[in-house]
């Protein structure tokens, strides 16, 4: 599930119209300078890359997508590279992300690219990045309920009904609950159950996250 609602619909598109678009907001992102655009800029260029999404997971260009959201979040937090950032103690990033509308911004393309991650079968890499969206923004329920379905998937039953608790007392949608049911249901009746299972923001964890629509 990426973090927002869909654009309209698109028809058929070939792969070379997708890997066009996107090299394009590539060039507009590697030409954005932390430094002197507003955060205003790195928002818009956010939603560039999420309405080319949909024609990445249709095209199955998902390194692709994913490298986009990488190289926004590079830009975005200033880093060069380097990922294992925290807001907390890094001054020129608090400059930049004052605002919790940007900090949303930022758990978004964390769970998005975590979204592009598991499609890859990406497991680890995926529940890093959800870890980490709800690290930017507690609040973003789609994040807690991606990881709740990649626990379960997983048979991690007791973590997974966690996440989907917080995703349904956050949006309380049919979709939700019934995740929160299903893992329920098999923690219920699955024995020995799966208790270990511990996130990590930096490091290689026990899942993955990104799920989009399914159980």
């Amino acid at each position: 599930m990426s973090s927002s609602k869909g654009s309209e619909k698109n028809g058929d598109v070939s792969e070379s119209h997708v890997l066009c678009l996107c090299s394009e907001i590539s060039e507009k992102l590697q030409n954005t300078n932390v430094g002197q655009d507003k955060p205003v800029k790195f928002k818009e260029l956010f939603e560039e890359i999420f309405k080319v999404q949909q024609l990445v997971e249709k095209t199955k260009l998902f390194r692709t997508g994913q490298e986009l959201y990488s190289t926004w979040l590079k830009q975005v937090l200033s880093i060069n590279g380097d990922e294992n950032f925290n807001c907390s103690n890094e001054s020129k990033a608090d400059q930049l992300i004052s605002s919790p509308e940007l900090l949303n911004v930022i758990s978004r393309a964390y769970n998005n690219r975590g979204y592009l991650k598991y499609l890859q079968v990406d497991f680890e890499g995926a529940i890093q990045d959800y870890t980490k969206a709800l690290k930017y923004d507690s609040t973003l329920a789609c994040a807690y309920y991606n990881r709740g379905l990649v626990t379960y998937r997983l048979a991690f039953f007791q973590q997974s009904i966690e996440d989907m608790k917080e995703a349904v007392r956050l949006e309380p949608s049919e979709e939700f609950k019934l995740g929160l049911q299903r893992s329920e249901e098999a923690y219920c009746t699955t024995p020995g159950h799966s208790f270990n299972l511990e996130y990590n923001n930096e490091d290689s964890v026990d899942h993955k996250q990104n799920i989009c629509d399914d159980f």
